[in-house]
């Protein structure tokens, strides 16, 4: 029998948050408008995408993605696409380096434990979605956690220290990050964001937390959301 799992479609306008240091005009990006063109082109594509029950993001996250919906107008936003379909054939078996299994196309790495992963490097394998769990006191403190190339990825620090003076490498997918259960789960933490959307979300107000760094070139949002 095949196995399913869920992920939420990327809106098609790409990035939710912008990268204040992206500069379209050095990029080559830039486009030039038509003075001629009304405003219908505009609004034609608009139209957000909503489903019924509950949804998650692609990588397990709290951050909704962006559905286009105009909020001015209803006061509200509808929830992301989540689309589910079977696990693809071709994944193969589950990589060895996946020590909590895996689910659908998720590799998971798990440092569940007091000190379990500290002062290691934990890699993502390419090709599958990845969540690294660091569950517990100084679980990956001072350590290295590297997301796959190209696809999303969570990493979820939890307890005292679990990710303190660690640093994270998200690749070009979306890229989630969890600070929760002390304020000094994410102290003095370094994220390098991708191509992709990165989020740094944290459940209490986090000590030495500096900005996530945005990758050269990437229009997509790097950011620490509100109460970190």
């Amino acid at each position: 029998m095949k196995r399913r799992f869920c992920v939420l479609v990327m809106a098609s306008t790409g990035c939710v948050g912008v990268n204040p240091k992206w500069d379209p005009v050095a990029d080559g990006s830039a486009e030039t408008v038509d003075p001629s063109a009304t405003s219908t082109a505009a609004t034609a594509g608009s139209v957000g995408a909503s489903a019924d029950g509950n949804t998650a993001d692609l990588t397990g996250g709290t951050t909704p993605e962006s559905t286009g919906v105009d909020v001015s107008t209803t006061g509200e936003v509808d929830p992301p696409l989540l689309e589910c379909f079977d696990a693809p054939d071709n994944m193969g078996p589950c990589p060895q380096g996946c020590t909590g299994g895996c689910e659908g196309d998720e590799c998971i790495l798990a440092c569940e434990g007091d000190n379990v992963c500290e002062q290691t490097t934990l890699a993502c394998p390419n090709g599958w979605q990845c969540r690294i769990r660091c569950i517990g006191k100084q679980s990956c403190k001072q350590s290295t956690l590297e997301c796959p190339d190209e696809r999303g990825c969570a990493v979820e620090c939890v307890g005292d220290q679990a990710c303190e003076q660690s640093s994270v490498v998200c690749g070009d997918g979306p890229c989630d990050v969890l600070c929760a259960g002390r304020k000094n789960a994410c102290k003095e933490l370094e994220v390098a964001c991708g191509e992709g959307e990165t989020q740094v979300t944290c459940h209490e107000r986090q000590e030495k937390l500096s900005n996530p760094v945005p990758a050269d070139g990437s229009s997509c949002g790097c950011a620490l959301a509100d109460g970190c």
